[in-house]
């Protein structure tokens, strides 16, 4: 079956009947009857052109969870593209499955392929989504995240609802709903609702969202998703996703041409974790990567703060080859604002801009806050290390 389904969409690729924004339909597809095929195919095209024009409505989709669906089925144009800067040129796409999967409910594959390349590397996206027949002949459409979770678990943790098919680590959900409380108060907002659904990798979460295969995706597993319309999906499996959650917090205040990333990712590691889990399965968190900064230095003299600032140095803590020594950097002097300066400070950091690039304003704003400039910058950023290393002994 899954070597006929390869055929099929390599022969797809390459027939070349099909214009960019127009969708086929194999015709090895089934319809209960022929007023379905009809329906089917007149709001699958209609969805299609939507998409292909960047403005889908709302009405062709199902009303609960709309946002989500709207963010999931408009990020498909930026997939489909042979080149981005011509319109009218978005991948052939071809409806290549379809089956019921509940009263007047269907499952709809649609594979995206290069008419312009040979082989497997034709295809750039296969993705599912789900048709309800609502009682006028009309269907609405949806990720398939509903029908892929159905037989989950939820469990309630504070303000946030876990989803999961195995075991939940309780312990570490109520640390996340604590950080959101914390964070959310921090940023005197409202602690908002989460929908929180427990992925053991990135490939899952592509695929619980619709995306099968997308050529961009490959091999890629350890990375998250963002916060979507209140929606999570856990990073390797892990019910903590608070970094990501100070990031969504800050962007309900600023503008995102108007947040600095380098104060951002530094107070995501403050306040949450570093995002990326260690060998056990554990976030790491920001004291856990205060010795790996320090060994970094002491052992690569030439490796002094400021490179490692201007260079971006990953790869530096066994934990996690993703991890920024950056960040970390950054995170110890945002702790330091914050002391001086409580949160009025660290929100001057956040909003300080990003330009003519992220590095220029924060060290403008640092200068400002704690009196850090270029000629001084090794020197207070090892005593801040020192400082904190000193207090986690205790």
């Amino acid at each position: 079956m899954k070597i006929l389904l390869l055929m099929l969409i390599l022969s797809l690729a390459h027939s070349g009947a099909s214009k960019a924004q127009t969708l086929q339909f194999s015709e090895r597809l089934k319809f209960e009857r022929e007023e379905i095929e009809y329906e089917l195919k007149r709001d699958l095209d209609s969805l299609y052109t939507q998409i292909n024009r960047g403005a889908i409505s709302g009405d062709l989709l199902c009303q609960e969870n709309l946002r989500l669906h709207m963010s999931v089925l408009g990020s498909i144009a930026s997939t489909q593209h042979e080149d981005p800067e011509k319109q009218d040129n978005s991948y052939p796409a071809t409806v290549i499955n379809l089956y019921p999967i509940d009263d007047s409910e269907y499952l709809v594959q649609i594979a995206f392929m290069s008419a312009e390349t040979a082989g497997p590397e034709a295809i750039k996206l296969l993705f599912s989504l789900t048709a309800k027949r609502g009682d006028h002949g009309h269907f609405r459409f949806a990720c398939p995240l509903r029908h892929r979770t159905r037989y989950w678990k939820q469990t309630e943790v504070g303000k946030i609802t876990y989803h999961h098919s195995g075991p939940l680590n309780v312990k570490r959900a109520e640390i996340f709903d604590r950080k959101n409380r914390e964070i959310a108060e921090k940023m005197s907002l409202e602690a908002e609702h989460f929908d929180f659904y427990m992925s053991l990798d990135y490939q899952q979460i592509n695929r619980l969202l619709g995306y099968d295969f997308e050529q961009g995706s490959i091999s890629k597993y350890r990375n998250g998703y963002g916060v979507d319309a209140n929606h999570i999906f856990a990073i390797m499996n892990n019910e903590d996703f608070s970094h990501d959650v100070f990031h969504y917090y800050s962007g309900q205040i600023y503008e995102r041409k108007n947040r600095n990333w380098i104060t951002e990712e530094g107070i995501a590691y403050l306040w949450g974790n570093a995002y990326w889990t260690d060998p056990a399965g554990e976030m790491i968190e920001q004291n856990d990567l205060l010795a790996d900064l320090d060994q970094l230095m002491k052992t690569n003299p030439d490796q002094t703060p400021t490179k490692i600032f201007e260079e971006n140095t990953k790869a530096f803590s066994p934990l996690a080859p993703e991890v920024s020594a950056r960040s970390t950097i950054s995170a110890l002097i945002c702790q330091e604002v914050e002391q001086q300066h409580g949160i009025e400070g660290v929100l001057k950091m956040i909003s300080c801009g990003r330009v003519p690039n992220n590095i220029d304003p924060y060290m403008a704003t640092i200068k400002d806050l704690l009196g850090i400039t270029e000629e001084n910058f090794n020197q207070k950023v090892r005593e801040l290390l020192d400082k904190q290393l000193a207090l986690k002994r205790r």
